[in-house]
């Protein structure tokens, strides 16, 4: 089959960029000094390694073998700040930041070097890598602006090679490479193929497996998020990235605005707190803790929160954590604000209480926090709460625990044991009952149920996540 069948020669690049966005066509031609090109001699397929002899050849290299030899080349890259004396390398400094789990410093960093070179690949391709763990739409961007910036070196009719032995070539070809991936997961498998025939002629040597992806792709095989270790096993054992693929097909979905009536059933709580405080403001105590008739209220208005019968009216806030963390998430989001010993409306709670949209934009960057292990905890709760609405709360734990276990170790280098991992997503738990989406079917509080306002405020959370610089 001819990869090329919209009529391109075989072995001729076809410039991606006029199908792209705009922005990345703007950007691209803002470029005034495009990537510098070496040429690398003469690319021989005569020379290369295709297999056994006595093995078949694969179809895909039989058009790139008869087209012949071809003239190789090498991008320019350019990495501000890197210092060859020392050894710095802030890409790579960023690498190790995202395996910390610090990917706003990692992705700050990054942006820092477009800040200052635009034409630095290297900072779009793990850019765009860091978002395709979350969302292939905004991993996009990404790609597309990498690929059409490296697009402004290549000369009209370009019909050699890049080879992925020429190190400087990899970060234009990790861009396309990334950019197919975003199309097929979007859905876009007539252009995927495309970009990933374009991969394979560029690079023969096919590094980055472009042939069975393009075969998967051309076929018509819908992506699919990571597959299943065992049947008995619903979430994988593939770590992180299992459970946010099984998030995909939320994540690459629109942003979509819940009704008045589902945001007031679904955080009523919430809306409670911001009512009590639109007119006088909520009285605090010296500590800063919500005053005892607000406390009491609140025990008796959500009655879940808190056995009267049992214990008699509360005396603190800190005896009711639903209603701690909510203060908590509301002093964070800018809500309310202390003034004079009280806490008040903001302008932007004003606006933010009639308007689902504005409400659920103001929660989400606050919904996830702490440090490195707690974002890393709390952003697989979102992944398996979005896939499974409804699960045991023991399930969450165990799918959460198995996810982080091979990666991270307690401050003395112990393994991190499943109580550890459900003391440390509690805050975040509380977050989510006290606002109201999410139930735990109190009193037995095992069964953890999502409303559909809560589900998506999870996937706004993890798209904050996915681009967050601190």
């Amino acid at each position: 089959m001819d990869p090329f069948a919209d009529g391109t020669p075989a072995g001729r690049y076809p410039f991606l960029a006029p199908t792209m966005g705009i922005e990345a066509q703007e950007l691209a031609a803002g470029i005034e000094v495009p990537l510098g090109l070496e040429h690398r001699g003469r690319w021989d397929p005569a020379e290369e390694y295709w297999g056994e002899p006595d093995e078949p050849l694969d179809p895909a290299f039989e058009a790139i073998i008869a087209a012949g030899p071809r003239e190789a080349w090498e991008f320019e890259q350019v990495v501000p700040g890197r210092d060859w004396m020392t050894d710095y390398d802030p890409i790579l400094e960023s690498v190790e930041l995202a395996g910390r789990a610090e990917r706003e410093r990692a992705r700050r960093l990054l942006e820092d070097l477009l800040a200052a070179d635009a034409r630095c690949l290297d900072a779009r391709a793990h850019l765009g890598s860091f978002a395709y763990d979350y969302s292939a739409s905004l991993a996009l961007g990404h790609f597309e602006t990498g690929v059409a910036v490296g697009e402004r070196s290549l000369p009209a009719g370009f019909d050699g090679v890049l080879p992925w032995g020429w190190i400087d070539n990899r970060p234009f070809l990790r861009c396309l490479h990334g950019y197919g991936l975003c199309l097929w997961r979007l859905g876009h498998s007539a252009e995927a193929t495309k970009v990933l025939d374009a991969l394979l002629w560029l690079n023969p040597s096919d590094n980055q497996g472009a042939r069975f992806l393009s075969d998967d792709v051309r076929a018509g095989a819908r992506w699919q998020p990571t597959r299943r270790a065992e049947a008995s096993d619903p979430f994988g054992r593939a770590g992180r990235r299992n459970l946010l693929d099984r998030a995909a097909a939320q994540m690459d979905a629109p942003p979509r605005t819940p009704s008045r009536d589902a945001i007031e059933a679904g955080f009523a709580p919430l809306l409670w707190l911001l009512e009590r405080g639109s007119e006088d403001g909520l009285p605090l105590t010296q500590t800063g803790a919500l005053g005892q008739r607000i406390v009491r209220e609140a025990a008796v208005r959500f009655p879940d929160w808190w056995n009267s019968k049992l214990f008699g009216a509360p005396h603190r806030e800190a005896e009711l954590p639903l209603l701690e963390e909510l203060h908590a998430l509301l002093r964070r989001a800018r809500l309310l604000r202390k003034r004079s010993g009280r806490l008040l409306l903001t302008t932007r709670a004003r606006s933010a209480r009639d308007d689902p949209d504005a409400l659920l934009e103001a929660l989400a960057p606050h919904l996830i926090g702490g440090d490195p292990f707690e974002r890393e905890v709390a952003e697989l709760a979102c992944a398996v709460l979005l896939c499974e609405r409804e699960l045991d709360r023991d399930a969450l734990m165990e799918a959460v625990h198995e996810a982080v276990a091979g990666s991270w170790r307690r401050g003395d280098g112990a393994p991190v044991t499943q109580p550890h991992v459900e003391g440390t997503m509690r805050p975040f738990l509380y977050g989510l009952l006290g606002r109201g989406p999410l139930s735990d079917g109190r009193p037995e509080r095992r069964r953890l149920s999502l409303d559909d306002a809560g589900a998506e405020l999870l996937a706004r959370s993890l798209r904050h996540r996915a681009t967050a610089t601190g």
